[in-house]
């Protein structure tokens, strides 16, 4: 099924689907998680995707939190991909407080980035059954 928008036939919207993902979580050495949930609905080339991950692990770690195993991977090029979106939970330990998700160009990964300066987000701490929730939209290829 389509549907049109005007008269055109280039003027038509024919792809739409929805699902589910696995969120892949990065960011500590040996980081778990006792849940891990994700969907996402694309409308042509805009992909709009959630997730709610619970850590299983305790520990720390300096490297870049991200999350991997979008449904679709992000478009490439000038001006091809933007992105957006936010956090709808977190309980974390990490070295930012007001930070966003962001999907590079060419990517199946979420990055997280401190607002205003754009350091990459860090778990810090114990991260033991604490929860992480987000959205984001971007354009795929």
């Amino acid at each position: 099924m389509a549907i049109y928008f005007g008269t055109e036939t280039t003027d038509k919207l024919d792809a739409y689907e929805e699902g589910s993902w696995t969120p892949a979580i990065s960011g500590g050495s040996g980081t778990s998680h006792n849940q891990q949930y994700g969907r996402y609905t694309k409308i042509g080339r805009l992909v709009v995707v959630s997730a709610r991950i619970q850590f299983s692990c305790s520990g720390s770690s300096g490297n870049s939190l991200s999350v991997g195993g979008l449904p679709f991977s992000s478009a490439s090029g000038t001006g091809e991909n933007y992105t957006s979106g936010g956090i709808t939970y977190c309980n974390l330990s990490l070295d930012a407080n007001r930070f966003h998700p962001y999907v590079g160009d060419g990517q199946n990964r979420v990055f997280f980035y401190e607002m205003n300066s754009g350091a990459g987000v860090n778990i810090s701490g114990s991260f033991s059954n604490k929860y992480l929730g987000f959205s984001a939209h971007y354009f795929s290829t």
